[in-house]
């Protein structure tokens, strides 16, 4: 299968058979002192079809052990080796190259690549042909058969085609539609089309790739299979009976999907195809292309050849029809590698009959035995409101994202006093611990002793409760993101701040030559761009900011310099930098349509301000002077619905919307403002001095980065707030006070907060902010964007203060035209220079069930004041997602990445047509089996009391063990090398039952338990293997060697049996153990569509925790079953969710079903 980029060297002899890929020809004169290139068919600078083969010709035969990568190589100009196979022509004189073919959809396994290349400004791929010879003082050049090295290298560049037009791309080596290679008996061996099929035949596989071959011939009337075959049923639980089909085709074909899928090549059955019209019904089919352009394979010689065409593979979906006729089809619709098809379908190249349905006993057995090493039967497309658990790497468990472990010891605790402000640095900091007392049924401490401290490095701060008093205050630095674990509460009375620095402004005079740098963000927030850069000569505009993490030119863009060969500081003053983005901006008061919001400042990201009055820009020639643009927003696709970290749940559509952001993100900064040029004379750049030019400010910094996951409530006090603004821009130089001639600088955009408990999240305490009141900004999460700096004469942006830099009023702020300059949502309107104001950020909200409301009502777990009409939007700015979801009119919601309950969902799985009973005939019922859980409620059977997993059902053969092996039951005993591994069961009593297909296919034991009971002591030991000899009826288990041997046990009076398992719990590695109502299993079932085939979405019969209810009368009609998993991590409420609960999870699960 060739299904990745790879080099590898095929040593093929290309003579003597008719049809290979290229006939055999002879060569030029032979010159056997020296050794030479004496033709190659790719010229120079040309354009290459994708699957054309690469031909060297040279003047005596190859040794082929000297073609390798070093010696002769396809590859990338300045990058890496083309994938392909190499093989010889024209008794080794020739060398040949063939780009290996693509076999996905997407072309992205083709040893050429088509189009142009991101890497390298869009141009079409180039690559270069390199044969090495001893001129290159290689140690390993190409050398003839008779040692000679090359003597000259040679070198050709091409080129790929810009075309997605098969025949632009794909050379056609076959004229004509694909046709599946079979032998042909009446026609000489010779003749291509066995030629074809010798190397690349159409045959059934039986017991996957180890198995048995059987190959389709013909006589040109009637058609055989050699070795003869009724083809087994293709049961799940049988290897030995499982069959594919694999179909040689005679030529390259389309890789896409539109091309390889199951309506264009299929499996169909009959119940008899010789009647005079036969009706041939679709099997459900998965289509594999294994491989495209080439066939390698070995001629009667030795020798390794290549033949063209493609060989795919057919597998049949759960059980084949018994006692049916099967057929292989070609739809007209299929079409070789530039698009050739056959007129009508191709039916007639491969036909089998399947085995009979059993007799002894009368019932087909199967299951469905899922181990979860894969996560192939993980239905991707399942939609939950709690986190998906965890598929995988052997068990399928709860998912249980939470790392933290309280601290050290457990019970680290961090308090923040009242007056106090901690500065936390995320590179590295040291925390002081305490291990607090909270009053009974409250959030108030009554005593804070400290114990110890912990060094943190990289910003992942993990303790036990996380406190901040009121008045205190926690300052987050640095260039990491910042993360709290807290694993048990959280509670937020004073300020938590993660906001971008914010930038002074220039506050020198004629030193043009030093840059204004931008000011850093916080806690992952980029910085603002740097002003007037350049330190020998004038700068044309102000540098970009930088995005989240310090990406560069992904902040706000800087303002272009303006220039004048006037005097007047108006006609020369630089436009303002462009604020910073993140989230989103938000409509006025809310809304879905009209203006941005200006009652506040930072709800919306503004380019820099133009100055209007500027003579000339330096960017673009006649003013002007233009502000920069806002940040380019980190949200690369066009759909606005998943802007976020994480995953949301849609109600109404019952489907989750996956978030674009990896981790939680940080704001950007904010661009630079423009320089101030005089030009006395002539136009931009004047004559350097470094004294000339009025600087720009730099940006501001962006917000930062703060995840808090608290496994207990998220509380906030009256005072209390996170804050994780954009910082201020400033304004820049002067020439007379504050008369801003310099642009002024962008704002950083606002920060992103993420908040998840696996409690609440508790807005109580707070008011709510009165936007009627422009002072109050007392939001309880507040990411808004910084100010933009202030334009001519310090007016429109932030203005500097005894404090540090401060916004204006939002009434006079600078923003874009066309809003009122009084009333609620006014502003001052255009202010040349001005910087833009940086964009919000994000607020994100997780909760088990995320609803917001008060708390008189009912699974309310984002808690609001119950002071009448306070909202999110008046808690959190910007407003959270999800902030409309209420109780009694759910909308989304944000899931946790941790909580108690996680959920799967296996995918429709396809059962087949095991109960097919002949044409026209009712289909066969099917009986499912399934036990181990309450028929009522699903959840798995435990014992209350000791949380351990009871054995399922009665004993299938039980007996007293006889310790000297001689009766059965016995435990195999040394000296044997089993000894203590393998019991021994006499299984008379299930001959003549629906029992006895379990000794016919003894892989339907597998993890089946023996049980053990010796009267003092108890043992469970879990079957790896079984074997069942019909000559004396006895039945030999082999359990696992990984857990406890059954010699550990006193075999004297002991009693055995063997149980069914349809499934293993455990919690935490602790094996069948689960607290009560721990896992929850329920089974649903339906039939396929009649015009598809497909899982039928009606007429589902479930979810159901009964399996008797998918087994009622007439239901032959089912086709696919599948499973649902629920976990709960913490069932009893006596015992919260906590660091150290166990974590349950499934080992297995093993479906069975029967047709009778």
């Amino acid at each position: 299968m060739r299904n990745g980029q790879r080099n590898f060297i095929v040593k093929a002899i290309a003579c003597g058979s008719l049809g290979l890929l290229s006939a055999c020809a002879g060569g030029g004169g032979d010159d056997s002192s020296t050794f030479r290139v004496t033709a190659v068919n790719l010229v120079d600078g040309s354009i290459w079809r994708i699957n054309r083969p690469i031909k060297v010709t040279f003047n005596q035969p190859v040794d082929f052990a000297s073609v390798t990568l070093n010696s002769f190589n396809v590859r990338q100009a300045g990058g890496g080796p083309a994938a392909g196979e190499f093989y010889t022509e024209d008794g080794g004189r020739t060398i040949v190259f063939q780009p290996l073919c693509p076999t996905r959809d997407d072309l992205s396994d083709a040893g050429l690549r088509a189009g142009t290349n991101p890497l390298n400004n869009d141009l079409p791929y180039g690559y270069e042909l390199n044969l090495i010879g001893v001129d290159k003082n290689s140690a390993l050049p190409v050398r003839s058969k008779s040692g000679i090295a090359l003597a000259l290298s040679q070198t050709r560049t091409f080129t790929t085609p810009v075309s997605t037009n098969p025949l632009n791309l794909y050379l056609d080596t076959k004229v004509g539609p694909p046709i599946a290679n079979v032998e042909r008996t009446d026609l000489a061996a010779d003749n291509e089309v066995n030629v074809l099929a010798r190397f690349n035949p159409t045959y059934i596989e039986v017991g996957g790739t180890g198995g048995t071959k059987h190959y389709f011939k013909s006589n040109g009337t009637t058609l055989t299979i050699d070795p003869p075959l009724d083809a087994p049923l293709n049961r799940l639980a049988d290897l030995g009976s499982q069959v594919a089909l694999i179909v040689g085709i005679n030529q390259a074909v389309d890789p896409s999907s539109l091309n390889v899928n199951s309506n264009r090549l299929r499996w169909e059955f009959t119940g008899d195809a010789n009647a005079a019209n036969p009706t041939w019904t679709p099997l459900i089919t998965a289509v594999q292309l294994e491989s495209n352009c080439s066939i390698v394979g070995t001629d009667s010689s030795g020798d390794v050849v290549a033949v063209p065409g493609a060989r795919l593979r057919l597998t049949p979906t759960g059980v084949l029809p018994p006692s049916a006729d099967l057929r292989a089809v070609i739809a007209a619709e299929f079409s070789d590698i530039v698009g050739e098809t056959n007129p009508v379908e191709q039916a007639g190249f491969a036909e089998v009959p399947t085995e009979a349905f059993p007799v002894n006993p009368p019932v087909l057995v199967d299951e469905y035995f899922e181990e979860f090493d894969t996560s192939a039967y993980n239905d991707p497309n399942a939609a939950f409101a709690e986190p998906q658990a965890s598929w995988g790497s052997g068990k399928l468990g709860a998912k249980f994202s939470f790392t933290g472990t309280g601290g050290p010891g457990g019970n680290f605790d961090w308090y923040i006093d009242a007056g106090e402000v901690v500065i936390f640095n995320t590179a590295n900091s040291t925390i002081n611990g305490f291990q607090v007392t909270f009053a009974p049924g409250t959030d108030n401490i009554t005593s804070a002793i400290p114990t110890g401290n912990q060094t943190v490095v990289g910003g992942v701060v993990d303790v036990r409760n996380f406190y901040v008093e009121n008045g205190g205050t926690l300052k987050v630095e640095g260039p990491n993101p910042f993360t709290l674990m807290a694993s048990g509460r959280v509670v937020i009375r004073g300020r938590v701040d993660v906001s971008g620095t914010s930038n002074q402004g220039v506050n020198t005079l004629n030193v043009t030559n030093i840059p204004e740098p931008g000011s850093p963000g916080q806690a992952g927030g980029g910085k603002g761009g740097t002003a007037s850069q350049l330190t020998t000569a004038s700068t044309p505009r102000g540098g970009n900011g930088f995005g989240a993490f310090n990406v560069p030119d992904a902040g706000g863009f800087g303002g272009h310099t303006g220039w004048s060969n006037l005097a007047a500081e108006a006609n020369r003053r630089g436009g303002g930098g462009g604020g910073g983005v993140l989230g989103p901006n938000e409509f006025v008061n809310f809304g879905t349509t009209g203006l941005w919001d200006q009652r506040r400042i930072g709800y919306d990201a503004e380019p820099g301000f133009d100055n209007a009055a500027a003579s000339n820009s330096a960017i673009t020639g006649a003013g002007p002077a233009r502000g920069g643009n806002v940040a380019p927003s980190p949200f690369s696709d066009p759909n606005p619905l998943n802007n976020f970290f994480g995953n949301r749940y849609v109600f109404a559509s019952n489907t989750v919307i996956v978030g674009e952001l990896s981790r939680p993100w940080a704001g950007s900064g904010g661009g630079a403002g423009g320089d101030a040029s005089r030009v006395p004379s002539g136009s931009f750049p004047g004559p350097w001095n470094p004294a000339g030019d009025e600087k720009g400010s730099g940006g501001a910094g962006g917000g930062g980065s703060v995840q808090i996951m608290s496994l207990g409530p998220i509380v906030f006090g009256v005072n209390g707030q996170i804050v994780a603004r954009g910082g201020i821009g400033g304004g820049g130089e002067n020439t007379i006070f504050l008369n801003r001639v310099g642009g002024g600088s962008g704002g950083g955009s606002g920060g992103h907060v993420v908040l998840q408990s696996s409690a609440n999240i508790d807005f109580r305490a707070k008011v709510g902010v009165n936007f009627n009141n422009v002072n109050d900004n007392t939001f309880a999460i507040d990411c808004r964007g910084g100010q933009g700096g202030a334009g001519t004469d310090d007016l429109g942006g932030g203005i500097q203060s005894v404090t540090g830099q401060r916004e204006t009023l939002p009434l006079q702020d600078a923003c874009p035209a066309g809003y009122p300059t009084t009333g609620a949502n006014a502003c001052r309107g255009l202010v040349n220079g001005a910087g833009g104001d940086g964009g919000p950020g994000i607020v994100q909200l997780h909760t088990a069930l995320g609803l917001v409301g008060t708390s008189a009502q009912n699974n309310v777990d984002i808690i609001l004041p119950t002071t009448v009409g306070v909202t999110l939007a008046e808690l959190c700015a910007p407003p959270p997602l999800s902030r409309d979801n209420i109780v009694g009119s759910p909308t989304t919601k944000m899931i946790p990445t941790f909580g108690k309950l996680s959920r799967a969902r296996s995918a429709w799985i396809p059962l087949g047509e095991g109960g097919f009973n002949g044409d026209g005939n009712p289909y066969r019922d099917i009986e499912f089996q399934f036990g181990g859980i309450d028929p009522v409620t699903g959840y798995v059977n435990t014992n209350v009391n000791t949380q351990q997993v009871p054995l399922t059902g009665n004993a299938l053969l039980t007996g007293s063990v006889d310790a000297s092996d001689v009766l059965t039951p016995f435990i195999v005993s040394p000296p044997n090398a089993n000894a203590g591994r393998q019991i021994v069961f006499n299984a008379s009593s299930l001959l003549g039952t629906d029992d006895e297909a379990l000794l016919h296919t003894p892989t339907l034991l597998r993890r089946y338990v023996v049980f053990i009971d010796t009267g003092t002591a108890t043992g469970r030991f879990e079957v790896a293997s079984a074997s069942f000899n019909a000559g004396n009826n006895r039945l030999t288990l082999t359990v696992d060697a990984d857990g406890p041997s059954m010699a550990s046990l006193d075999e004297q009076g002991a009693t055995v049996g063997l149980y069914r398992a349809f499934f293993r719990v455990s919690s935490s590695g602790a094996l069948d153990s689960v607290p009560d109502q721990g896992i929850q299993i329920t089974l649903e079932a339906t039939s396929a569509d009649p015009a598809t085939g497909l899982p039928s979405t009606g007429g589902v019969v479930g979810p159901t925790s009964n399996v008797n209810t998918l087994n009622f009368a007439s239901n032959g009609n089912l086709r696919f079953v599948r499973f649902n998993v629920t976990f709960d991590i913490a069932p009893d409420p006596n015992f919260p969710l906590s660091a150290t609960s166990p974590i349950p999870s499934l080992e297995f699960l093993r479906l069975p079903f029967s047709y009778q």
